[in-house]
């Protein structure tokens, strides 16, 4: 049995393990980086730091993608509310732009979208839009923060592509339309289903998790800090959010969108099919506080 490998790396630098983690998966991404490559950082606020990816890991991806020579690189995210200049401004992405000479997108002030079938809180199929940039790039390149979530439990490397849809479509992943008030009984039964759905235009070709700091309890927003202090790449994105799953003290066969996903053949989610190379995952691994909505959560299937 082939096994998908998943790089851990965890230290006390927070650029060197998202460069060490990209190091030791270098033959497995190589290959996926070219043409227009899109990386994607999660701003779900451009004021808290905790909420959003921090600068030295795409420093580090954009170290790992600019000598393979690429057509066009771009950094693109659309915020989740405000414009993502903010959040390039208060997170200090502006001296990547220079060092790198890439321009910082914000996808919500794109003009060309993809329409895309999502699912209701009744099953119906609804109409939604995706980046169409993103949806063109030839590599998407996930770089997302560990934290918690208010509706399946941990957001990671394919749930930020969220950020690439149409920012007041991005309730109906939830199964509602904006402003309608919601049954989270019902939104954990649609959700996975739809990022499934959504993986299909947005899926990321390479995952970057920074967990230097990650976010425990009320995430994705409002939780508290975890000096956790590792890094997690792979080629393929479910992996790397399976182990970081793991990593955070839940098992990833218990996420929706985790369990679909390896049983659909969208990537690996079963850790025995998983070889973690770098550090030993024993030794990084702690519980993380999960939302007080958690139990809810866990009635997806």
């Amino acid at each position: 049995m082939n096994l998908v490998r998943v790089a851990l790396a965890q230290g006390e630098d927070r650029l060197e393990n998202v460069r060490r983690a990209l190091g030791i998966v270098r033959n497995d991404l190589a290959p996926k980086v070219k043409g227009l490559v899109l990386i994607k950082p999660n701003f779900l606020s451009c004021t808290r730091q905790l909420a959003a990816t921090h600068a030295n890991p795409v420093r580090a991806v954009l170290e790992f993608v600019t000598p393979l020579a690429p057509s066009k690189v771009i950094v693109a995210e659309g915020a989740c509310s405000g414009e993502a200049a903010v959040g390039y401004r208060n997170f200090n992405y502006l001296p990547l732009a220079h060092d790198f000479s890439v321009p910082l997108v914000d996808l919500c002030q794109e003009t060309r979208w993809r329409s895309i079938r999502l699912l209701d809180s009744e099953g119906r199929e609804v109409a939604a839009e995706v980046n169409a940039l993103a949806a063109e790039a030839d590599c998407r390149i996930s770089v997302a923060a560990a934290k918690t979530h208010d509706t399946v439990v941990v957001t990671l490397s394919w749930k930020n592509m969220m950020g690439a849809l149409r920012r007041e479509h991005r309730s109906l992943m939830h199964g509602y339309p904006p402003g309608a008030p919601r049954d989270l009984s019902k939104c954990v039964k649609v959700i996975h289903h739809n990022l499934v759905r959504l993986f299909a235009h947005l899926g990321p070709h390479i995952g970057v998790v920074d967990g230097f700091d990650g976010m425990e309890g009320e995430g994705p927003g409002a939780g508290a800090p975890v000096p956790s202090r590792f890094a997690v790449a792979s080629a393929d994105c479910v992996a790397a959010d399976a182990v970081v799953a793991r990593l955070m003290g839940f098992d990833p066969l218990d996420i929706g969108y985790l369990y679909y996903a390896n049983e659909r053949g969208l990537g690996v989610a079963d850790l025995s099919r998983i070889e973690i190379v770098g550090d030993d995952i024993a030794s990084v691994a702690r519980r993380f506080k999960p939302h007080s909505d958690y139990e809810k959560q866990r009635r997806w299937r």
